[in-house]
């Protein structure tokens, strides 16, 4: 199996990207009080901030991997990026509210 690579090598650069901010992003979850509601925004924005170098290393990329394994990465990231989004609300859909009962108490 041939290793990773440097930070610079595109392999190398996607491993260290996204170990280190889904790291950060579940231990913000997990020990620093983070909301449901907060994390799920903030893995949609990891998503959509993702876009740009993991195009730019779709449409660039090198003999050490194939450019179908970036343009799927691409792909994933707007399906995971949509679906967050619709489920959170941000698109007008997802979470619905609970009704407040408009029956006078006594």
């Amino acid at each position: 199996m041939k290793p990773l690579g440097d930070a610079l090598a595109p392999a190398g650069f996607f491993a260290r990207l996204v170990g280190l901010c889904f790291g950060l992003l579940v231990f913000g979850r997990l020990k620093c009080g983070v909301t449901e509601d907060a994390f799920s925004k903030q893995t949609i924005a990891f998503h959509v901030a993702s876009l740009l170098p993991f195009g730019n290393v779709a449409l660039n990329t090198t003999a050490d991997w194939t450019k179908w394994v970036w343009q799927l990465q691409v792909v994933i990231n707007v399906i995971l990026a949509l679906w967050g989004a619709q489920s959170t609300g941000l698109l007008g859909g997802g979470k619905k509210k609970a009704k407040r009962s408009t029956r006078k108490r006594a």
